[in-house]
C-alpha cells in the first residue's frame, strides 16, 4: 500500500492528543460538534473537500490494529464500503456484546438484506461514494447501525474482511454496562426502522 496521510479527528481532548499526533506527522482536524458520529462526519467531509479517493478509519482505543489498514484498503477494489469483522477470528469480547451483535445482525439482514456479521465495528474503508453517503446523513443516534442501514438504502457494494481485534487498551466502551444496554436498544430500533435523520 502506498504511503498515506494520517488524519486524527480531535474532539476537544483534554490530554496532549493533538500535539502527539502532529509530532508524528499526522494532520489534526478539530471537531466543532460533539460525539462519535460528528467526529466521523468531520473526517468524511474533510476527505471529500480534499478530493481524497478513499480512506481507512479506525478507533484510537487500541482495538483496531493499524496493520489491518492495508487489508481493508485492498478490499475497496471490489466494494464501496469495507468493514473489518471480528467474526470467526477468535477476537475477545464480553458475552453481552456478542448477544447484542447477534440480534443486530439478524435484524439488519431481515429488515435491509445486508449480510452483516459485526454490526459495531468501526474499522472501515470507504471510497468517495460511501463517504458521500455518510458525510451528512450519518445519525447521531446509533451511528454504527445507522451507517449500515444507509449503506443498504444506497445499495453500496459492501464487503467484510476478517480482522482479529483485541480488547480496548483504555477507556470505557459505549457498548458496555448500562450505556451499552441503552445504546443496544437504540441500535436495535435503528436496525429495524432506519435512522431518524
Amino acid at each position: 500500500m502506498p504511503s498515506a496521510q494520517v488524519v486524527v479527528v480531535d474532539g476537544g481532548s483534554s490530554d496532549d492528543t493533538a500535539q502527539v499526533a502532529r509530532r508524528h506527522g499526522a494532520q489534526v482536524l478539530h471537531q466543532t460538534g460533539r460525539g462519535y458520529a460528528d467526529a466521523l462526519r468531520t473526517g468524511y467531509r474533510a476527505a471529500l473537500d480534499g478530493e481524497v479517493p478513499w480512506l481507512v478509519q479506525l478507533d484510537a482505543d487500541g482495538q483496531h490494529p493499524p496493520q489491518a489498514a492495508a487489508l481493508v484498503a485492498g478490499a475497496l477494489r471490489h466494494a464501496d464500503w469495507v468493514v473489518g469483522t471480528r467474526d470467526g477470528t477468535g477476537s475477545p469480547g464480553p458475552m453481552g456484546r456478542r448477544v447484542g451483535a447477534a440480534v443486530l445482525c439478524r435484524t439488519l439482514r431481515l429488515s435491509w438484506g445486508l449480510p452483516v456479521t459485526d454490526p459495531t465495528s468501526g474499522l472501515q474503508g470507504l471510497n468517495r461514494t460511501a463517504m458521500q453517503c455518510f458525510a451528512n446523513a450519518l445519525p447521531d443516534e446509533a451511528p454504527d447501525t445507522g451507517a449500515r442501514v444507509l449503506a443498504a438504502r444506497a445499495r453500496l457494494r459492501y464487503r467484510e474482511v476478517p480482522v482479529y481485534m483485541p480488547e480496548r487498551d483504555e477507556g470505557e466502551s459505549m457498548h458496555s454496562g448500562w450505556h451499552g444496554l441503552r445504546n443496544g436498544l437504540r441500535s436495535w430500533r435503528v436496525a429495524a426502522m432506519g435512522p431518524s435523520r
